[in-house]
């Protein structure tokens, strides 16, 4: 793994595959830490609670440096500043030759400590790379070869070090183990959040490429229907124009065909609007209740709609492209009445302000739907209506618009307890200087 110590990002445009093994070294840094306030705490014990006396002065040296460097990186990442690749093989580096020296001058190679190698050679193997792994181990077990050479003996006789060599290397096998099991769970925490951050990517990219692909086949719709379509509009009003004064009943069967042909030109245009093509609409604000109301004008009358207000809300404004946050919310509360229709109960629209957003729930009483079809709400052509009702484009396009400007939508659903769709959307910060 790089020992690269910036956070974990995930880009939604572009995703690409995380290290194997990436972690954050903030808690890698931590752990350090605690193991240093470890030391202390063990010196203190076999200094002032057993009376065995031990060379304080270099000891504290060697822990205060050990302390400085990572109090130091700590501080400089809480500066959120990149720390260089070097620094934490540096720092392991530095552990094994600290590790070394605090075990040379507490009795060498008789100090049940000497356990500790194995966990820095553990955090090694599962945080920087195979060669710095190998280089790692082999600077270990050298050092520990150095022991038999170089080391302080404790003031006490043979007999009495081996008498608390047996119990010191339980509890040396213990904190090894405590440190190893920690470290471990750690990574594995954080490379299963990695995981779930890559699949949201994952599954926002293959959203993109969906909505994309939409506009394509949208635009390709348009193309090669709009002269056709031009075709018999043209036809129909020349029929039109040379029609007999006593063939009534076909002036109307004319008039009929260019209604048709109006309408699908006007559904071309909105399918390609909601794919994410917006010809000429740009920005623009707008107050809530009117966005409400404006979503509702185009909506059959029954089911009948309730909206409800709640709070102060007037005055809230929103920023977005008109024709995509209208039929939006006309989605979502056509999908409504859909569900609510053979019922014949009413949908309920209940708008809110919480916090920075607008929070809109639109709740039917309809038959609700079972987590397998949950599951799949808001795909692009997933739809359970009866053929010729939809085309299963609405709660996947009103995400669309959500995700883009910042907001969200939830789905909350039920079998035989009807369905809630909850949009959340960002307030205009002209909202403020209104109010």
């Amino acid at each position: 793994m790089s020992a690269d110590c910036s956070s974990l990002p995930v880009s939604l445009r572009d995703p690409e595959p995380p290290e194997p093994r990436a972690i954050n070294c903030d808690w890698l840094l931590r752990l350090r830490l605690g193991s240093l306030l470890g030391q202390l705490a063990t010196i203190a014990t076999v200094q002032w609670g057993m009376g065995i006396q031990l060379p304080l002065l270099p000891l504290f040296v060697l822990i205060s440096l050990a302390l400085t460097t990572t109090l130091g990186a700590l501080y400089w990442r809480r500066k959120q500043r990149a720390i260089p690749a070097l620094l934490l093989p540096a720092l392991m580096v530095h552990d094994v030759l600290h590790l070394t020296a605090l075990l040379s001058l507490t009795g060498g190679p008789l100090n049940p400590f000497g356990f500790l190698y194995l966990v820095l050679i553990a955090m090694a193997a599962v945080s920087m790379t195979s060669r710095f792994t190998w280089t790692l181990a082999t600077l270990s077990a050298v050092c520990s070869a150095l022991l038999f050479v170089w080391n302080r003996p404790l003031p006490m006789s043979h007999a009495e070090q081996m008498q608390l060599h047996i119990p010191g290397m339980w509890v040396a096998f213990s904190v090894a183990a405590i440190f190893i099991v920690y470290f471990l769970m750690r990574v594995t925490h954080a490379l299963r959040e990695r995981e779930h951050e890559l699949q949201a990517a994952r599954n926002l990219a293959l959203r993109k490429e969906k909505l994309a692909s939409l506009a394509t086949l949208a635009a390709g719709a348009a193309h090669e229907l709009g002269s056709p379509l031009s075709t018999i509009n043209l036809v129909a009003k020349e029929l039109l124009r040379n029609l007999s004064p006593h063939a009534e009943g076909l002036r109307e069967d004319l008039e009929l065909i260019r209604e048709s042909v109006e309408r699908c030109r006007l559904v071309l245009t909105q399918l390609a609007s909601d794919a994410g093509q917006h010809p000429g609409e740009s920005l623009s604000t707008h107050a809530v209740p009117d966005w409400v109301s404006s979503a509702r004008h185009p909506l059959p009358s029954f089911p009948p709609v309730y909206v409800h207000l709640r709070g102060p809300i007037a005055k809230v404004l929103l920023t977005g492209p008109e024709r995509a946050l209208t039929h939006a919310l006309s989605a979502l509360i056509k999908n409504a009445q859909d569900a609510s229709l053979d019922a014949g109960r009413s949908v309920d629209v209940y708008v809110r302000a919480v916090d920075s957003a607008i929070e809109i729930q639109v709740a039917d009483t309809g038959t609700g739907m079972d987590p397998a079809t949950l599951e799949h709400a808001g795909e692009p052509f997933f739809t359970t209506k009866q053929p010729g009702r939809g085309m299963g484009l609405g709660l996947f396009l009103c995400r669309e618009v959500a995700d883009s400007m910042g907001g969200s939508l939830h789905i909350d659903s039920a079998k035989g307890k009807g369905t809630t769709a909850t949009l959340r959307l960002p307030i205009s910060s002209q909202t403020e200087a209104v109010a």
